[in-house]
Protein backbone atom coordinates (compact mmCIF):
# COMPACT_ATOMS: atom_id res chain seq x y z
CA UNK A 1 0.00 0.00 0.00
CA UNK A 2 1.33 3.53 -1.09
CA UNK A 3 1.55 6.07 1.71
CA UNK A 4 0.98 9.70 1.92
CA UNK A 5 4.27 10.85 1.92
CA UNK A 6 5.90 11.33 -1.26
CA UNK A 7 9.32 12.52 -2.80
CA UNK A 8 9.47 15.56 -5.10
CA UNK A 9 11.38 15.56 -8.14
CA UNK A 10 12.60 18.63 -10.45
CA UNK A 11 9.82 20.90 -11.94
CA UNK A 12 9.08 20.40 -15.33
CA UNK A 13 7.56 22.02 -18.35
CA UNK A 14 4.56 19.81 -20.71
CA UNK A 15 4.13 21.11 -23.93
CA UNK A 16 1.30 20.06 -26.22
CA UNK A 17 0.48 21.83 -29.27
CA UNK A 18 -1.99 21.51 -32.43
CA UNK A 19 -2.48 23.10 -36.09
CA UNK A 20 -6.01 24.55 -37.81
CA UNK A 21 -5.35 24.72 -41.17
CA UNK A 22 -6.51 28.11 -42.54
CA UNK A 23 -8.39 28.74 -38.56
CA UNK A 24 -11.00 26.15 -39.55
CA UNK A 25 -9.93 22.62 -40.58
CA UNK A 26 -7.75 20.51 -37.46
CA UNK A 27 -4.90 18.84 -39.40
CA UNK A 28 -3.35 17.34 -35.82
CA UNK A 29 -5.18 16.14 -32.83
CA UNK A 30 -5.98 18.26 -30.59
CA UNK A 31 -3.79 20.15 -27.78
CA UNK A 32 -5.39 17.81 -24.47
CA UNK A 33 -3.98 18.28 -21.17
CA UNK A 34 -5.02 14.67 -20.01
CA UNK A 35 -2.66 13.50 -23.14
CA UNK A 36 0.34 15.61 -22.03
CA UNK A 37 0.00 14.41 -18.18
CA UNK A 38 -0.04 10.85 -19.00
CA UNK A 39 2.78 11.23 -21.32
CA UNK A 40 4.52 13.08 -18.88
CA UNK A 41 3.89 11.44 -15.73
CA UNK A 42 5.56 7.87 -18.04
CA UNK A 43 8.56 9.62 -19.15
CA UNK A 44 9.05 11.00 -15.48
CA UNK A 45 8.41 7.90 -13.49
CA UNK A 46 5.71 10.06 -11.57
CA UNK A 47 2.44 9.54 -9.41
CA UNK A 48 1.11 12.40 -9.35
CA UNK A 49 2.00 16.32 -10.25
CA UNK A 50 1.82 19.53 -7.50
CA UNK A 51 1.91 23.39 -8.10
CA UNK A 52 0.29 22.93 -11.81
CA UNK A 53 0.05 26.13 -13.78
CA UNK A 54 -0.48 26.20 -17.02
CA UNK A 55 -0.66 28.52 -20.17
CA UNK A 56 -2.81 28.38 -23.37
CA UNK A 57 -0.99 29.84 -26.63
CA UNK A 58 -2.23 30.46 -29.85
CA UNK A 59 -0.17 31.77 -32.75
CA UNK A 60 -1.20 33.21 -35.53
CA UNK A 61 0.15 32.04 -39.07
CA UNK A 62 -0.90 33.07 -43.04
CA UNK A 63 -1.89 29.16 -43.31
CA UNK A 64 -3.13 28.61 -39.82
CA UNK A 65 -2.98 28.75 -35.95
CA UNK A 66 -0.80 26.85 -33.77
CA UNK A 67 -2.45 26.12 -30.42
CA UNK A 68 0.12 25.54 -27.71
CA UNK A 69 -0.40 24.26 -23.98
CA UNK A 70 2.69 24.60 -21.85
CA UNK A 71 2.08 23.15 -18.43
CA UNK A 72 4.65 24.18 -15.53
CA UNK A 73 4.66 21.43 -12.59
CA UNK A 74 6.34 19.37 -9.86
CA UNK A 75 6.27 15.29 -10.13
CA UNK A 76 5.91 13.14 -7.58
CA UNK A 77 6.24 9.68 -6.74
CA UNK A 78 4.78 8.28 -3.75
CA UNK A 79 7.00 6.48 -1.22
CA UNK A 80 6.11 2.85 -0.88
CA UNK A 81 5.22 1.77 2.94
CA UNK A 82 7.06 -0.96 4.45
CA UNK A 83 5.20 -2.82 6.81
CA UNK A 84 5.66 -6.92 7.78
CA UNK A 85 3.09 -8.98 5.77
CA UNK A 86 0.02 -9.16 7.56
CA UNK A 87 -0.96 -12.83 7.09
CA UNK A 88 -4.36 -13.68 9.90
CA UNK A 89 -3.39 -16.66 11.84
Amino acid sequence: MKSMEYQTKKPVELKASSFDLFWVWTVTPPADLNRAFDVAMAEHEADNFIQVSWVVEKQFWLVGRVNILRVNAIPIQYMEEENPSTELR
